[in-house]
């Protein structure tokens, strides 16, 4: 064999390689970009996961409250695990509520997630609920 073909078959293994290397690199780096993505998009659902805790925590104190005291209208950043719930109670009738509750997820004093959820509450003449339901009014980061 000769010098030159001998050349030419190094030189083509070592192109060879270079192409292996970069298409290695590339997928790499796309597994690494997904893997990111993937465990941004995680870490928001778990502070909205929080959050929407923390506003259900909101609306079972806001009906605690007013089977006990019809006055009750709410209450403004009560501290809460992770975070903090504000509650607004509305009268809409005698014993008939409208409640919007707003729960926040908070890391280091900032917010990371909040959750506003609304629902309707009938009281009966025992103060005993006769009629609750609740619906997300909307979450965002």
């Amino acid at each position: 064999m000769n010098a030159g073909a001998r050349n030419q078959r190094s030189g083509a293994a070592l192109i060879l390689a270079v192409v292996l290397v970069m298409v290695l690199g590339i997928g790499a780096s796309a597994v690494w970009r997904y893997l990111h993505i993937t465990l941004k998009e995680t870490t928001r659902q778990e502070k909205l996961a929080v959050a929407l805790h923390l506003a259900e925590a909101g609306l079972d104190k806001a009906v605690a409250e007013l089977r006990t005291t019809p006055e009750y209208r709410g209450e403004q950043n009560t501290p809460l695990g992770q975070g903090r719930f504000s509650v607004v109670a509305t009268t809409t009738a005698k014993d008939n509520f409208h409640l919007v509750s707003t729960g926040e997820m908070a890391e280091e004093g900032r917010v990371q997630g909040t959750v506003v959820l609304a629902a309707d509450l009938a009281l009966g003449p025992d103060r005993m609920m006769q009629r609750y339901c609740w619906h997300m009014e909307h979450e965002k980061r």
